[in-house]
């Protein structure tokens, strides 16, 4: 009887180490690997851990700050006659004791209307006064006015052939009107006006002739009593010039000038325009 129960002992010893073992093999084929506390059963909550290897990191950008988001652009300098600005020097050789009192600059102008209807226009940087088919001339008043040491600077291109008057304008208690200036026809000439009658007319002597549409400098002077200058030049070539000057006396003297221009035809474009103050002229 004993024999029996150590051999059925011995029995149920063999089959448990075989269940145990086959147990072990079914562990080991499922999902390739055995089966471990930390795997996801059922609605377990993954940990932490289990989350952050699970997902797909995206790379993290990195910005080097030697690498600018704008973009660099490199602008060669140019030089034209419609973009450079006159500079006191300019006119430095001409005048000693010089001081600029204002200086008008065309760049924001918008189209104006005066006293005989559309007289002038933005354009690039410029004011151009041009003829009207509506009326018999077109004037343009600046606001600049002058006395005995001071005078005027202006750039300015013309059309050719035109009919264009550049002056000084005062006028006498009685009313009578005052003119001293330049017309820049294609060999400039010198404009004077007292009332109703022009009294002088001359051309400016000089080696300058002007062409359509090419830029030009010019000073209008006046000095006690009574004594106007005119200069004309090339400032691309200084030495390219004419120049006028001319005594008057009696009403000529002591008075308050207005910069105007008259365009009876063609059409005149002015860049620049200074007011200044000089002690001597050179």
């Amino acid at each position: 009887m004993g024999n029996i129960i150590q051999r059925s002992s011995s029995l149920i010893n063999a089959i448990y180490i075989m269940v145990v073992a086959i147990l072990a093999l079914i562990g080991c084929s499922i999902g390739g690997r055995p089966f471990n506390e930390n795997q996801i059963v059922g609605d377990q909550e993954p940990t932490e851990d289990l989350i952050i290897s699970t997902q797909k990191k995206s790379p993290t950008p990195t910005f080097s700050s030697s690498v600018s988001i704008f973009p660099t652009v490199t602008v060669e300098p140019t030089r034209t006659q419609d973009v450079v600005d006159p500079e006191i020097d300019q006119i430095q050789h001409l005048y000693s004791g010089l001081q600029i009192n204002s200086k008008v600059d065309f760049r924001d102008t918008e189209v104006k209307y005066g006293d005989y209807g559309v007289v002038y226009r933005s354009d690039k940087g410029y004011i151009t006064v041009e003829e009207s088919s509506s009326w018999r001339f077109v004037e343009k008043y600046f606001p600049v006015q002058v006395s005995e040491n001071e005078g005027v600077y202006l750039r300015f291109k013309v059309s050719v052939p035109s009919r264009i008057r550049i002056y000084f304008s005062s006028r006498l208690d009685d009313d009578t009107e005052l003119r001293w200036g330049f017309l820049p026809y294609h060999s400039p000439q010198i404009y004077v006006k007292q009332g109703d009658l022009r009294i002088f007319a001359n051309t400016i002597g000089g080696n300058l002739k002007l062409q359509p549409d090419q830029w030009y400098d010019a000073v209008i002077d006046i000095r006690n009593p009574g004594r106007f200058r005119v200069v004309i030049w090339d400032p691309l070539n200084t030495e390219n010039k004419n120049e006028y000057q001319q005594n008057l006396s009696g009403v000529w003297s002591s008075q308050l000038w207005d910069l105007e221009v008259r365009v009876a035809s063609g059409h005149i474009s002015i860049q620049e325009l200074m007011e200044f103050h000089f002690d001597e002229i050179k």
